[in-house]
């Protein structure tokens, strides 16, 4: 479809030139022909002026996310360290083609190469094992219901308004996580406790100066044996727009959602993002 959030069709990119995100406040080079006017930009979810397509995620875009999220942590397990494993990951990749990039934008009522992937709204903090799940069909973040219903109205009814308008800027929201390879892998996830729960001291030997490891709660798979209960799924919060998390579990849904339990696919949650997608 034209305005919907579909994963829209691999057409040729017309010799559009992809660049750098090294420097998020550059504006992109020439990009063949075109003759249409640059585009607006909005402070909203800190989206950087120019569209980027190609390299890692800049230095700064990484600074500003941990800022946003009071630290480095995995959305997950909520660990801070290895400081190397914590990755940031794209919800929109950085694979997505001009073309594909050029309909969402139309999708989420921006104008030509107004979005840009490094926008923190499009950025979460994932443990690297769990980032490769992510990438590879093996999870994603389904929004609550009456986020996804607001989704769809501006989806059916733009009305001249851009995907930064239906939510404030500001705010965190709760998404549940959905498995999908996931299901198969067998594994265990497993959350640290907040800093402030208290976890008893050994108190044999009071001269070791080594503070006594982190406590855990296992968050998946729980109530999934022997029949798979979605309640039980894990709810994570996270600073990720909605219109991002959704265009992320689009396509995965259409290509897996026969690996989801089918009792799942008739939720209407699941059946709305779907709708989105594939409108």
């Amino acid at each position: 479809m034209s305005t919907s959030l579909s994963a829209f069709d691999d057409e040729d990119d017309g010799g559009r030139e992809s660049q750098s995100s090294s420097d998020l406040d550059s504006r992109d080079g020439d990009l063949g022909t075109s003759n249409k006017p640059p585009s607006l930009t909005f402070n909203a979810y800190l989206t950087p002026d120019a569209r980027s397509t190609t390299g890692s995620v800049a230095p700064r875009a990484k600074e500003k996310l941990a800022r946003l999220c009071g630290g480095r942590n995995c959305i997950l397990t909520h660990e801070p360290a290895p400081h190397a494993c914590i990755e940031v990951a794209h919800l929109l990749p950085r694979s997505m083609s001009a073309t594909q990039l050029a309909k969402l934008e139309l999708a989420f009522g921006l104008r030509y190469r107004q979005i840009h992937i490094d926008t923190t709204g499009n950025l979460e903090h994932i443990k690297s094992d769990l980032h490769r799940s992510f990438d590879h069909m093996g999870w994603f973040l389904l929004p609550e219901l009456q986020v996804i219903q607001e989704i769809f109205q501006f989806t059916v009814a733009r009305e001249g308004r851009t995907y930064k308008e239906v939510f404030p800027a500001a705010g965190s929201f709760k998404y549940r996580l959905v498995p999908l390879q996931l299901i198969k892998d067998s594994i265990g996830i497993w959350r640290r406790k907040s800093s402030d729960t208290p976890v008893p001291l050994d108190t044999s030997d009071p001269s070791n100066p080594f503070p006594p490891p982190p406590a855990y709660d296992q968050i998946y798979p729980i109530g999934l044996y022997p029949l798979p209960v979605f309640e039980s799924l894990p709810i994570l919060e996270s600073r990720a727009n909605p219109f991002f998390v959704i265009a992320n579990a689009g396509p995965k849904l259409q290509a897996s959602m026969n690996l989801l339990p089918s009792n799942w696919i008739s939720r209407v949650d699941i059946m709305t993002v779907n709708t989105i997608w594939t409108l």
